[in-house]
């Protein structure tokens, strides 16, 4: 895969067509809006902090080197130049190598429509392709239609780390998530 490359097309359940591509740098601002909306919602992941300029072309170009040396497998969906959703999977080290770790975030106008189960599958997919497999992943308990998303893809509830997420001055489990591919 290149950067910027076009891998496919998807036409979600309300019509919206997307364009599913490898991330680019040009991206940058884009990548910039979509984390910062998700952080400005609260959303169920990792980052809770706004993200600068500099901080988004580095992301950007780290999945874009890690692409290129076989490290990460990398989906971005595109919606009229807007980054709608960005999905991967980055391959472990070592002993763990034929396995890796799916990371997945769909900005909130285009939840529901089948977006996410489909940069899900098509990872999956990819990952067989490059010889993975088990795919792990990990989700908040907070965010219950990613949880029946995952399981309805396969994926199965392995552990939990008790409060592993703070949102505000609450806690939340952090579910621990395993597929065989």
């Amino acid at each position: 895969m290149e950067p910027g490359e076009q891998i496919d097309e998807f036409i979600a359940k309300n019509g919206m067509r997307f364009t599913l591509k490898a991330p680019d740098i040009t991206y940058a601002k884009e990548y910039l809006s979509f984390i910062n909306g998700l952080i400005e919602e609260d959303a169920p992941i990792e980052m809770n902090f706004r993200q600068n300029y500099i901080s988004e072309v580095n992301y950007v170009a780290s999945k874009i080197r890690n692409m290129l040396e076989g490290e990460e497998i990398p989906v971005m969906a595109d919606f009229e130049g807007r980054v709608a959703g960005d999905a991967s999977i980055v391959r472990k080290s070592g002993r763990a190598r034929h396995y890796g770790v799916l990371g997945i975030a769909i900005s909130k106008d285009f939840r529901n429509i089948g977006l996410g189960s489909k940069l899900i599958s098509m990872l999956l997919d990819m990952a067989k392709k490059d010889g993975l497999k088990l795919v792990e992943l990990s989700v908040y308990a907070n965010n219950p239609g990613a949880l029946r998303l995952y399981k309805k893809l396969g994926f199965a509830e392995v552990g939990k780390v008790p409060k592993g997420g703070q949102f505000g001055n609450s806690y939340v489990d952090e579910i621990l998530m395993v597929k065989e591919l």
